[in-house]
């Protein structure tokens, strides 16, 4: 489903605002917020999928306490801002949501990214649609927030060796007979289980690009969870780096007995590569690559008319007139 398409065609974006007290069952005195009547829109037909709370709730810890929410509907293409009471939901599911199919349960803060369409609400966070989730607003420490719990598909990432096979120090691959359990891959503040993919890509660089490795196990580089693949963060000293091309694997030291993933990828010092190139040559170091042009903090293609190529000017004689 295009995303865009549907913000255009969608007839309300639901998003939910709380106020800040926080009262006991018995004492809490009534929410003043004005709210709208639900004939205004037919609210009582939309069904409101908590975790573990009634949608007049909190949860404190392991504890449901009652809190007045409001949730806020803003109309389109009117504008037309309306409230209700979390309570008003006739239609309301407390279950926690469950993972199949190698999903990964995560739990994350969001704000007003619920989208009602086609007369279901819709969780969109980061620009992706979520039809299988639950919410829950949460108190912690004085401070109280919504919380979604998602499931996130098991990340995409290639394995350097062929199935069955792993990594040793010398970057070849060895068949795996020991039937090691795999430990667990950490990625973004998830850990999930390892899964043996057929996907292999292993590391084959050119161009100036040489092979760099990175222990993930040992905190050098990160895995972040993203659409449409998993990426590879690291830094160094001066810089962060983010790379789509990548393998990971299992390396297995035998002196320890130990192991760990090793990420394996190309990477161009372009500072090393510009001394290299140009000790003995006229060089001009660009910003962005040949035929391109920085817009912003971006390199762009650059179309035929903004294609620039140097022109160096020989100054000797004038440097012997001068002289």
């Amino acid at each position: 489903m295009d995303l865009w398409r549907m913000r255009f065609e969608l007839v309300v974006i639901v998003f939910f605002i709380t106020t800040c007290r926080v009262s006991s069952i018995s004492t809490e005195p009534p929410d003043t917020t004005e709210v709208t009547s639900s004939q205004d829109i037919d609210i009582l037909s939309l069904r409101l999928q908590k975790c573990h709370c009634d949608g007049d709730h909190v949860l404190d810890g392991s504890v449901c306490k009652a809190k007045s929410n409001v949730i806020k509907i803003l109309e389109l293409p009117e504008q037309k801002e309306l409230m209700f009471n979390t309570s008003e939901f006739s239609s309301l599911h407390v279950e926690e949501v469950v993972c199949v199919n190698s999903h990964i349960y995560s739990v994350v803060k969001f704000a007003s990214e619920i989208i009602l369409f086609s007369g279901q609400l819709i969780l969109v966070i980061n620009n992706k649609i979520y039809k299988e989730y639950c919410i829950e607003h949460v108190s912690h420490n004085g401070d109280t927030y919504w919380e979604a719990h998602i499931c996130l598909p098991p990340p995409s990432v290639p394995k350097c060796c062929p199935r069955g096979h792993y990594l040793a120090s010398d970057d070849s691959c060895l068949p795996d007979n020991s039937s090691l359990v795999l430990p667990s891959l950490q990625v973004g503040n998830v850990s999930v289980q390892w899964i043996d993919v057929n996907r292999t890509v292993d590391a084959t660089c050119e161009g100036g690009s040489v092979v760099r490795r990175l222990n993930l196990s040992a905190g050098e580089g990160s895995l972040v969870l993203s659409d449409p693949k998993t990426l590879l963060t690291w830094k160094t000293s001066s810089d962060s780096h983010t790379e789509q091309e990548y393998c990971v694997d299992m390396e297995i030291d035998t002196k320890n007995n130990d192991t760990y993933y090793i990420a394996k990828f190309c990477y161009l010092d372009v500072r090393l590569h510009h001394q290299v190139t140009c000790s003995n040559n006229t060089c001009v170091r660009k910003c962005c690559e040949k035929n391109s042009i920085v817009d912003a903090r971006m390199c762009l293609e650059a179309q035929p008319g903004e294609k620039w190529e140097p022109t160096f000017h020989v100054m000797q004689n004038r440097t012997s007139a001068l002289a």
